[in-house]
């Protein structure tokens, strides 16, 4: 049983496609890993104290990594992430998710014409 996730929602930038972008990224994540890219720097963002900063920055998701706290939602994806062997626990609220990469089929939702 996946544990509740550890964040504060207010201090998350509000997202209009927020329920969008959990759309899309649950249908990937069930297929498999999930690319995201995300800006390190928005607002609610949790990630390593070296990644922070990174307008863009990617991070990989996936049900068969087995992660414990892995959770989505409405909100955010969040999970203990490692890094260098050390896990980390990432918030990634949607508001900072420019790209989802979908590794099962290729494809591939943009958010931000900036990046494109």
């Amino acid at each position: 049983e996946p544990t509740a996730p550890f964040y504060d929602v207010d201090t998350f930038e509000s997202d209009p496609v927020a329920l969008k972008k959990l759309d899309i990224f649950t249908e990937f994540v069930d297929a498999g890993m999930v690319s995201v890219t995300m800006d390190s720097t928005a607002p609610g963002v949790s990630v390593p104290p070296q990644f922070r900063g990174r307008p863009e920055l990617v991070l990989n998701f996936s049900l068969r990594f087995y992660i414990e706290d892995f959770t989505y939602d409405e909100h955010a994806i969040c999970a203990s992430l490692s890094f260098s062997g050390s896990p980390y626990y990432c918030i990634i609220p949607w508001g900072a998710v420019k790209i989802l990469l979908s590794h099962s089929d290729n494809r591939v939702a943009v958010f931000d014409a900036s990046l494109i």
